[in-house]
């Protein structure tokens, strides 16, 4: 069998590596915002979060609120210890 040659991709963008600490939150096109544990932490560690919109700056912005609250959704567990996330797809499709 003969040897590959495999080329390594280099036109990739160069991705800033982050600081261990500094806080890392992603928004999916599925509809799910998900944090690191330290930015949940800073928000103290909420049961539910408020999703909000700013029109004019096009800006998202998640509240932490009481699971009573109205409108409120839930935080829930991904990837085990080290991320939360909440859902709602309602959301970024409106």
């Amino acid at each position: 069998m003969s040897e590959r040659r495999w080329k390594r991709y280099k036109d990739a963008p160069v991705r800033k590596r982050a600081t261990k600490d500094a806080p890392r939150v992603s928004v999916n096109p599925g509809g799910e915002i998900t944090f690191d544990i330290n930015p949940y932490r800073q928000m103290g560690e909420p049961q539910a979060c408020a999703l909000l919109y700013e029109s004019e700056t096009e800006t998202i912005g998640v509240e932490p609120v009481h699971a009573d609250e109205p409108h409120a959704i839930f935080v829930r567990s991904r990837h085990g210890r080290f991320n939360r996330v909440v859902r709602s797809r309602g959301f970024f499709l409106k």
